[in-house]
């Protein structure tokens, strides 16, 4: 064999051993990666958590009163003298992972008690996980409007033009995602702690992205989602309206970038807009909250996150509704109390 055919064999060799050193190599990398993830009990805590939430659930089911409501039992038939007002909500006004007594409701209910002790406010909870409007509008005409309200309060979360939270969206924008292809297979997913750490971090990087396309198509004004919605807001108003009964739209932002760069002023500027055509009272909680850390604002900040406003959250919008109405003549308050 001629020199150069040895020297040509010898590299080919070289070359054959160092893609061999650095595909043992990887193996052994992510060997090592995987014992550190089993030893961490990182996916142990996960699905713990991920139980824990389940449990919060079937408990705050065990708070509600006779009326289905996760609240205080109160009288159908309003006392003498009680100024009611009647919440309407999904998970925010609910108090996704909170508990009943920090929710903003019963942070109104007090402040109202404790300012005017000679009176007595009840503040009713009707809210329940998932609610979209088209929900609270049939629970306000079958349920609400018995309890005979002096007020009504609609906590608006923006994924309220959706019959699902938005999940139908979310799964058409996931699918947009090509990456998530790789962690998609379910055997590797039972088997491999690192391969599932792996999908999980993926998920969350991307989630963002995901969360604020889905959430911004329900604001298309052609879609049916959106019309649907529109009927059903319309149909709150109408009957706020008609049985003379002051009605406040309270919107509620998503804790996400609460600075100039929030993703959903749009959808913010739309409900306004309906509130404005239907001539009634809205707050926007979002200059409540701009300016400060959307985590602060969290219930959960560690993996599985829980995004839904927190008790500080609760507590900010309930002082907030409390100022505005006893400063505003619209809400009936202080004429209730002989204070005009």
């Amino acid at each position: 064999m001629s020199l150069r055919g040895i020297i040509k064999n010898l590299l080919k060799e070289k070359r054959l051993q160092n893609i061999s050193i650095l595909f043992f190599s990887v193996i052994l990398i992510l060997a090592i990666l995987e014992v550190l993830v089993r030893l961490s009990g990182y996916r142990e805590i996960y699905e713990q958590d991920e139980k824990s939430n389940i449990k919060w659930q079937d408990e705050a089911k065990q708070q509600h009163n006779s009326m289905g409501y996760r609240d205080y039992d109160y009288s159908k038939e309003k006392p003498k003298g009680v100024f009611r007002i009647y919440v309407l909500g999904d998970s925010f006004t609910y108090g996704q992972g909170i508990k009943m007594t920090e929710t903003y409701p019963k942070v109104l209910e007090r402040l109202l008690n404790n300012k005017y002790s000679s009176k007595h406010f009840e503040v009713i909870n009707s809210s329940f996980l998932g609610f979209d409007t088209e929900k609270e509008f049939e629970r306000l005409k079958n349920q609400g409007l018995r309890l005979s309200p002096d007020m009504i309060i609609t906590g608006f979360c923006l994924n309220d033009p959706s019959p699902d939270s938005g999940m139908t969206q979310w799964h058409e924008e996931d699918k947009k995602e090509k990456i998530k292809i790789l962690f998609n297979n379910k055997k590797l997913l039972n088997i491999s702690d690192l391969y599932w750490f792996l999908k999980i971090r993926i998920d969350w990087l991307l989630g963002k992205r995901i969360f604020m396309r889905a959430f911004l198509k329900l604001y298309d004004k052609d879609s049916k989602d959106w019309k649907n919605f529109e009927k059903s807001f319309n149909g709150i108003c109408e009957l706020s309206m008609k049985n003379k009964i002051p009605l406040l739209v309270v919107i509620f932002p998503y804790f996400h970038q609460l600075n100039e760069n929030y993703p959903f002023y749009k959808a913010h500027s739309m409900v306004k807009e309906l509130c404005d055509k239907n001539r009634v009272k809205v707050l926007d909680l979002f200059y409540s909250y701009k300016g400060i850390s959307s985590k602060s604002f969290w219930v959960k900040t560690t993996l599985p996150t829980n995004t839904h406003p927190n008790a500080k959250a609760h507590q900010i919008a309930g002082m907030r509704i409390f100022k505005t109405i006893i400063n505003d003549s619209y809400f009936k308050v202080k004429s209730h109390l002989g204070l005009e």
